[in-house]
């Protein structure tokens, strides 16, 4: 032990927590690789259609999905590093099957090894993060998690989209897998040094600031674990139950959107514009969805600990406050959406001679704004939309930790992962088949009913978290009030029923323990 303390000394805590936290950010791009690059691996393997390929990534979602619960509850029973060394060395693995794979199946193999990693180093990591960080930060760490999830769908299509067709060393798209494979190497291998707080250490610190530091450093081991009655005991609490059906939900509206407001765009306001414009243009309108959502991740945590400072269920309430407005602002926003002739934006046409042109994307913006001024109010409404929908992200995961006890942290969190990622991997079902659904639908309603369909389904969110607001202050309570019970005997005294001092000290304090009762 005393080997790697100097590696981790170098590192300190910030470093340790940048580490994981680019862990993370590959997870992230791995998973969004692939949609950038959908018709060269069509070519690749030969694909009869884009459907093999949009089954093979629900299935890598739903897999991931149902792995991260069994490792979930394993983490909260196990050690923390030796599961996430082991989860990132299947993650590898998948990776570098992927890398050498000429046949389509042999692809899906590493794909689905890739989740098997994928799926049970998220809980982990979020797990380790949360004893990392004090609780008073728990909403800034969380945004800025799901800044970095955001942020692997741009560095996911960049290297896929951009770096991939530059064909170095003569790997053509599989680059990206060999990129991402060395760094996750080179990121495992500086885990090996790290000493992780023990589990529960931000939790104990709200109630016991001295034994929650000694957590965090490593000098005590926190000896309760799950057991599987306990598992009943989680869906009973009701704020669990809640974010677990609100996180199911809230992804199904922006992964439709995501795909199908782009779709709606090219093919009803923008169909007037020349082909090889006509879904870059979509893009960036569909896009101010995607910008809000970015930006509220990485600037709201804050606020919402300086909320949850003053009362506990002031981070719930606003959360619900927040998507109260933004459902209807959303929804306005879709009924802006008009028809554009392009003949009527007056571009000069030499301009189409190159359309990676960034002047001819800010004409088009500028004259779309001018001669159709309403599309000024639609992407104001839709930033700010997203942006306090952000929110939902935001506080789950700490509202959850903060009903929990510490050998529950790992398994709830998974719950609350899977249900997301089960939620994401529907969609991507529906999306396998989108254009012949889309087809169908179009014939049968107006697109823009189906856009304002997908966000109703943000109103069982809604209602959830004003339910978790009235009840998030009396859980809270009953979780803290347990760990202070199992954490002081006495004020300022460590209870030998539930602390051990852990590593050289262990046996030493055993032995002291015993003796001291044989002189009694």
């Amino acid at each position: 032990m005393r080997r790697i303390q100097p590696v981790a000394k170098l590192l300190g805590k910030f470093g340790q927590i940048l580490v994981l936290m680019l862990i993370l950010l590959i997870g992230a791009t791995v998973v969004n690789l692939i949609p950038a690059i959908y018709s060269i691996i069509i070519d690749y393997y030969e694909l009869p259609s884009l459907t093999y390929i949009m089954l093979e990534e629900a299935v890598f979602i739903l897999i991931g999905a149902i792995i991260s619960l069994v490792w979930g509850y394993s983490i909260d029973k196990l050690h923390h590093k030796r599961i996430l060394l082991f989860t990132l060395i299947l993650f590898l693995t998948g990776l570098l099957i992927c890398t050498l794979s000429t046949q389509f199946t042999n692809f899906f193999i590493g794909r689905v090894i890739t989740a098997l990693g994928y799926g049970a180093f998220i809980p982990i990591i979020y797990s380790l993060l949360s004893d990392y960080i004090p609780a008073k930060y728990w909403s800034t760490i969380f945004g800025i998690l799901a800044f970095i999830n955001s942020l692997g769908n741009v560095t996911g299509n960049f290297l896929s989209g951009f770096i991939s067709p530059l064909n170095i060393w003569n790997l053509h798209w599989k680059f990206s897998f060999v990129i991402l494979s060395v760094v996750t190497l080179i990121l495992g291998t500086i885990l090996i040094f790290f000493r992780f707080p023990h589990r529960g250490a931000s939790s104990v610190e709200v109630v016991n600031k001295e034994l929650g530091e000694m957590l965090r450093e490593g000098n005590l081991a926190y000896p309760f674990r799950i057991k599987r009655r306990d598992l009943r005991k989680l869906w009973k609490i009701k704020t669990n139950r809640r974010l677990i059906i609100l996180s199911f939900f809230a992804v199904i509206p922006g992964s439709i959107m995501s795909s199908f407001l782009i779709y709606y765009m090219s093919t009803y306001p923008f169909v007037s514009f020349p082909q090889e414009i006509r879904i870059q243009i979509s893009q960036i309108f569909a896009g101010a969805v995607g910008t809000g959502y970015f930006v509220g991740t990485f600037t709201l945590g804050p606020v919402f600990d300086l909320l949850h400072r003053r009362s506990p269920r002031l981070r719930a309430y606003y959360t619900f406050i927040g998507l109260l407005i933004a459902i209807p602002m959303i929804i306005f926003a879709f009924l802006l959406i008009v028809p554009v002739n392009y003949e009527k934006l007056n571009l000069d046409p030499a301009l189409l001679d190159n359309t990676i042109n960034p002047n001819l994307y800010f004409e088009l913006v500028t004259s779309i704004f001018f001669y159709y001024p309403t599309y000024t109010f639609y992407v104001f409404m839709m930033f700010v939309g997203s942006f306090l929908i952000s929110g939902i992200t935001i506080n789950r995961t700490p509202t959850l930790l903060e009903v929990n006890v510490p050998e529950h942290m790992g398994t709830s969190q998974a719950m609350l992962h899977f249900s997301d990622q089960f939620g994401k991997g529907f969609t991507y079902l529906f999306i396998a088949f989108q254009y012949y659904i889309y087809e169908f639908l179009f014939s049968v309603v107006n697109g823009l009913i189906i856009l304002i369909t997908s966000i109703l389904f943000y109103i069982v969110p809604l209602l959830l978290w004003k339910n978790i607001s009235k009840d998030i202050e009396e859980e809270s309570h009953r979780a803290a009030e347990i760990i202070r019970d199992r954490s002081l005997k006495e004020p300022g005294e460590i209870s030998s029923r539930t602390y051990t001092i852990c590593q050289e000290l262990e046996e030493e304090l055993s032995q002291s323990e015993t003796n001291f009762k044989e002189d009694g």
